[in-house]
């Protein structure tokens, strides 16, 4: 499986436990195997440190703003990353077929 460029997840107004939960992301994103399920059950985590910190930045007009506009970036890298994960499987899973039916030929 194919390795992801990394940029940085967290930015100045990233909270400690998203910066935490950021590190466990990046990591995955680094291996060789990716595990596809502990990545999507952090994503999910993500969205809700994502959103709380929203709500306590309800009010601070600017920074919310700001906040938006930093995590608009980080998500996008992660859909262009998840999009790449994606492709790769189903790469390997058309392989995988052919392969299959190169073997049922040769019975």
């Amino acid at each position: 499986m194919q390795q992801f460029n990394s940029i940085a997840l967290d930015h100045d107004l990233t909270p400690e436990l998203l910066r935490q939960l950021n590190a466990q992301v990046s990591s995955i994103l680094k291996q060789t195997e990716i595990d596809s399920s502990t990545l999507l059950k952090l994503i999910d985590k993500r969205d809700e440190l994502i959103s709380d910190e929203l709500k306590k930045l309800n009010g601070q007009v600017d920074i919310q703003k700001q906040f938006i506009e930093q995590e608009l970036i980080v998500n996008r890298y992660l859909v262009q990353q998840c999009q790449k994960l994606f492709n790769n499987t189903e790469k390997e899973l058309v392989n995988l077929k052919k392969s299959q039916k190169a073997i049922k030929h040769y019975k």
